[in-house]
């Protein structure tokens, strides 16, 4: 897999900041932004679905972990990935062990284990190219899982001894996935648990 390191051609008129800009101006914000290749990018809106899986999947693995030595962060905490030295707001994030920040504010994380995004039609591409490469650059992630909003599909990377990753597909209500090299068996059911389509 070609890894790219320049930026977008629509990215040419978004306003550039250095990580210390960024991170400074996104503290004082009333809105997110991300960073990527030093660019600033607005977030938009999640829908109600998206909104939906991702409070389910939260509650469910805090819930499943609370007696581990794991933590799981929800859509505000910012993940830093080494490659683009940007930041990322994924919409459930793992940690195990203790958690790594990029300085004393304690709110960019450098060591997740798991990451997990809710596709949308504006976001979907991005989630999976873009942003997925740049994640992979964090050495301590193993897991990615794409969870489609409008269907009943989930995809699992998980990295491999030799640094490959590996996907799986899950398309049925009765699937498991398990996580966190088999900490977590997590349903299909419960990730779409009270999801209409």
């Amino acid at each position: 897999m070609s890894v790219t390191t320049s930026p977008p051609a629509a990215l040419a008129s978004i306003r550039r900041m250095t990580e210390e800009e960024y991170l400074a101006f996104e503290r004082h914000s009333t809105e997110k932004h991300e960073l990527h290749h030093q660019y600033l990018l607005p977030m938009s809106g999640a829908s109600f679905q998206h909104k939906r899986i991702v409070s389910t999947m939260h509650i469910f693995l805090g819930y499943i972990l609370r007696d581990q030595d794991f933590s799981v962060f929800q859509s505000d905490m910012r993940v830093r990935n080494p490659l683009t030295e940007g930041y990322y707001y994924p919409d459930l994030v793992v940690v195990r062990g203790e958690p790594s920040f990029a300085d004393g504010e304690f709110d960019s994380l450098l060591n997740p284990v798991l990451i997990s995004e809710i596709l949308s039609p504006s976001t979907s591409s991005n989630d999976r190219s873009g942003k997925f490469t740049s994640y992979q650059s964090i050495p301590s992630l193993t897991e990615y899982i794409l969870v489609a909003a409008d269907r009943l599909h989930v995809s699992h990377y998980r990295k491999l001894e030799d640094n490959r990753w590996e996907i799986r597909m899950y398309t049925n209500e009765t699937d498991e996935l398990p996580l966190l090299d088999g900490t977590v068996n997590m349903p299909l059911a419960e990730i779409y648990r009270r999801v209409k389509f």
